[in-house]
């Protein structure tokens, strides 16, 4: 597949353990919580801590943050197509399972056998939220100092001869000294339902 972004799930691990907790970017109020990226707008959660980062605005790739004591909290969002022909005729359902395939593969080779983390718990299957079908991915990846437990979302805004898709990832990150105190991933799931795609085309 050619798609933006290869390794999300990886990049994103990586990006968790290097920060280790969030704080950083614009502080989402009741005035700024309608985000409006060039793909997609989301409504995120005003008021309730949490730190919007614009990553790379032209390909609408965004992260949501917050950190309570040691715990850190993160959304993700960005956009990602089907750059193969051939690949637009398939299905969401098999661009969905050759993605997830190809995430867990990554995670496995380049995060497992390198030995930067363990995985464990992973769950594919299928949420529906609101009018919109999810294509999902529970996976807990585990360090000595750190452990994530973390949801792919995927979604289609068409069903064949597919141009874009919105990849979201939900993450809960803790240490061993203090267990997690609380997922935040309810307004997560949230804001996956604020979410309208506004244009399905692969930036240019």
């Amino acid at each position: 597949m050619n798609v933006l972004t290869r390794a999300a799930i990886l990049l994103f691990i990586a990006m968790m353990i290097g920060s280790g907790c969030a704080g950083s970017g614009v502080l989402i109020t009741q005035n700024n919580s309608v985000i409006d990226m060039p793909h997609y707008s989301i409504v995120a959660p005003p008021d309730q801590g949490w730190n919007l980062n614009i990553l790379d605005r032209a390909y609408s790739k965004i992260s949501l943050e917050k950190s309570v004591n040691s715990n850190a909290h993160s959304m993700w969002f960005n956009i990602n197509w089907v750059g193969s022909e051939h690949m637009k005729t398939w299905t969401a359902r098999q661009v969905a399972d050759d993605y997830r395939d190809g995430e867990l593969s990554d995670m496995q080779i380049k995060g497992v056998m390198t030995g930067m983390f363990k995985l464990e718990n992973v769950v594919m299957g299928e949420e529906v939220i609101g009018d919109k079908k999810f294509y999902t991915m529970d996976y807990v990846s585990i360090r000595t100092d750190m452990t994530q437990r973390s949801s792919l979302y995927l979604y289609f805004p068409r069903e064949i001869d597919i141009g874009v898709f919105i990849v979201a990832i939900y993450t809960d990150g803790y240490t061993g000294k203090e267990m997690l105190s609380r997922s935040y991933k309810p307004e997560f799931i949230r804001v996956l339902g604020s979410l309208q795609v506004t244009e399905d085309t692969p930036p240019r």
